[in-house]
């Protein structure tokens, strides 16, 4: 008898292919030896902590026809500089939001429950009874009920955390890195006897 595919599994597989292959990129590039020192990221200088004030400074004073540039390369090379303390602004902003709404956590780790149930009944025999319980309920309809339920909870209880995320480190990393001046931070390294490393 030929197995029915799980309609589900087409309809989320290229998500978690691309997914997938995003974690692998921004992993494979971020490390805590690539982790710049606060200040730095900052822009603070002396003892004090004190703001430079050419630290952070928009790209262009006026518009032409070279703006659209100055700002893509100005976001260009913050973002491949300072790509693992913004990795580690959008961890921090989630373990916020996280923290702010318990009901997803206890959702989440319902979920997962209940995939490890399913997986567990799938490679071992539970006899209760007389009855083998992984057999009661078959392993396509128990599994498509649990996806449903996996989109459910994704929808009711992930998704507008998951947009607060993703809105509220946008912005801070969108705005630190128009208007972190690399210029400064060649400035700010040299006089330290070190460059930027780009």
């Amino acid at each position: 008898m030929k197995k029915k595919s799980n309609p589900l599994f087409f309809l989320f597989f290229p998500i978690l292919v691309f997914i997938v292959q995003s974690m692998s990129y921004v992993t494979s590039r971020v490390t805590l030896d690539t982790v710049r020192p606060l200040p730095m990221f900052l822009g603070v200088t002396g003892p004090s902590f004190c703001f430079a004030p050419d630290a952070f400074t928009p790209p262009v004073k006026k518009l032409d026809k070279s703006t659209y540039e100055k700002f893509k390369s100005r976001l260009r090379l913050n973002m491949a500089f300072f790509l693992s303390n913004y990795a580690l602004i959008v961890v921090g902003v989630g373990c916020v939001v996280c923290l702010l709404h318990p009901g997803m956590l206890f959702a989440m780790i319902g979920v997962w429950a209940l995939w490890s149930i399913h997986y567990f009944l799938i490679s071992n025999e539970v006899i209760v009874a007389g009855t083998n319980i992984g057999t009661l309920v078959s392993i396509t309809h128990r599994s498509t009920t649990i996806s449903i339920i996996t989109c459910l909870v994704v929808i009711w209880k992930c998704l507008i955390p998951a947009i607060v995320v993703i809105i509220s480190s946008g912005l801070i990393i969108f705005t630190h890195a128009i208007l972190r001046d690399p210029k400064q931070i060649d400035i700010s390294s040299s006089g330290n006897g070190g460059g930027t490393g780009t």
